[in-house]
């Protein structure tokens, strides 16, 4: 794992990749700052660039993530018959994205000592803040990361994180606004339940198992439909909200630690992660 690790971290340092993050991520951070402290009488750092900051990583960080192991298809034989196990690999590479991406966020600690020379500032919704943001990027590059080992193409796998991120972030904001009432959350279900079917209709699932799966689901939602439980009221808003990364990293920005948020980003970070690990060892055997 440490080998994976340094190789990774060896190689943002020689190529680009590295240096074009760190750079765009700390102007984009410092011109927001300014401005926010330029057009705002009453300017707070954690309600102004903290709360920004996880929209420049859903731009940026793919740009790390993107060539983790996408980058390795043309030495997957010989990962495979290394000593190091794939799970070391797959970590080692991960880490390696994580201290990048925390120390060059590490930086921006000084905006708040600079507001803090000049006026009042609250370190302690600050500090709750950078913790939200570690866990925050740790969730993105785990995503990140399984995200490169199920594409070949680095530019395919940085799209597809984008599009990944932004599904999460604006889910949360969404979903909420859309119709709550039980039969309109039937309906709302079963548009996934239809894309699911013409997906494995694409990908050549059989005409019986495929009838028998459409009269599965047309008796459960139209059952639903006639006498919709209690819970679905709002049930897609809730789902909306809580999958959401931002509406847990809110709670961090306003000085609040709460446990649930932190087992959200630490079991979602440890899942993709584990979808990585699944993905190399099913291209071992194909």
């Amino acid at each position: 794992m440490i080998a994976s690790y340094r190789k990774e971290l060896y190689s943002f340092a020689v190529t680009p990749y590295g240096m074009v993050f760190a750079g765009s991520f700390l102007m984009l951070s410092g011109l927001t700052t300014a401005l926010s402290n330029l057009f705002s009488l009453d300017s707070h750092f954690e309600a102004g660039t903290l709360a920004i900051l996880p929209w420049f990583l859903l731009l940026l960080l793919p740009l790390l993530t993107m060539r983790s192991l996408a980058d390795e298809q043309a030495a997957l034989p010989l990962l495979y018959t290394s000593v190091t196990e794939l799970w070391e690999i797959v970590l080692g590479k991960y880490l390696a994205v994580l201290s990048l991406v925390c120390g060059v966020c590490a930086v921006t600690i000084l905006y708040p000592v600079v507001y803090d020379y000049y006026g009042y500032v609250n370190w302690s919704n600050i500090m709750s803040g950078y913790l939200g943001l570690i866990l925050l990027i740790g969730l993105y590059s785990s995503i990140g990361t399984w995200v490169s080992s199920v594409s070949s193409s680095q530019a395919g796998a940085a799209v597809l994180t984008v599009l990944i991120f932004l599904v999460l972030l604006l889910g949360g904001q969404l979903l909420p606004r859309l119709p709550q009432g039980s039969r309109s959350q039937v309906a709302i279900l079963a548009v996934p339940a239809i894309l699911a079917l013409l997906t494995a209709y694409r990908n050549g699932l059989r005409p019986l198992y495929l009838l028998l799966l459409f009269s599965v689901l047309l008796l459960l939602f139209g059952g639903l439909a006639i006498a919709p439980p209690r819970f679905l009221q709002g049930f897609v808003g809730r789902t909306g909200a809580f999958i959401s990364p931002l509406n847990h990293y809110a709670t961090f920005t306003r000085g609040l630690i709460r446990i649930a948020d932190i087992v959200y980003f630490l079991s979602g970070s440890v899942f993709f992660l584990l979808l990585s690990v699944l993905q190399m060892e099913k291209r071992r055997w194909l």
